[in-house]
């Protein structure tokens, strides 16, 4: 056990060793005493954008639950599947793919690894207000994230910029167009009668 930013560390052999401080993992395949900081090393040169990220990065407590900046090139077949009060809705094929953890059993102890789905289809979402640059979006995905963290089960996986429109978007979870939709629906009126 650690206490790590007021935040109690229970270490268990059955999670594995971390490769950085060669202590038993936090979870299968993390260790929050490293893994948070590795996630953070990165930058898009916004510093906003970076920030906010990476305060979410430290807050994981899981490899699967890690959020991430995703290059607009690594989506393939955007199509635009709703448009509403709170945005415009697409599919896309992730190429790098969503974050997992599998199993592997050695004898008669389990092994776990970090990997990837590759070619996984995700939702996108525009982030109001993102054209102008004022940052104004952030407070939107901010409030998602803590939807996320507090009720919804809808998993979001990072931001991503339209190269060519200069939009940032949100990537989330897909689930069937109709069902998706009304979910979003459902946590932007929750996210609207808490910012007001």
């Amino acid at each position: 056990m650690r206490n790590i930013n007021h935040c109690i560390l229970y270490r268990e052999p059955k999670y594995g060793k971390c490769a950085c401080c060669n202590e038993d993992n936090t979870n299968t395949a993390w260790c929050q005493s490293c893994d948070p900081d590795i996630a953070t090393r990165w930058t898009i040169r916004n510093k906003n954008i970076d920030d906010c990220l990476k305060m979410f990065q430290l807050r994981s407590k899981k490899y699967e639950s890690v959020i991430e900046w995703i290059p607009f090139d690594r989506l393939l077949d955007v199509k635009k599947i709703g448009k509403g009060g709170f945005g415009s809705v697409y599919s896309a094929t992730w190429l790098d793919g969503i974050r997992k953890v599998e199993k592997i059993k050695d004898g008669d102890n389990d092994i776990y690894k970090r990997a990837r789905e590759p070619s996984s289809i995700v939702a996108l979402k525009t982030l109001t207000s993102s054209k102008e640059n004022n940052n104004y979006f952030l407070n939107e995905f901010k409030g998602l994230m803590g939807c996320k963290l507090n009720f919804a089960k809808l998993a979001i996986y990072g931001i991503t910029q339209n190269a060519e429109t200069k939009e940032y978007l949100m990537v989330f979870q897909y689930v069937n167009n109709g069902v998706f939709i009304n979910i979003l629906k459902k946590i932007f009126v929750h996210l609207h009668g808490r910012l007001n």
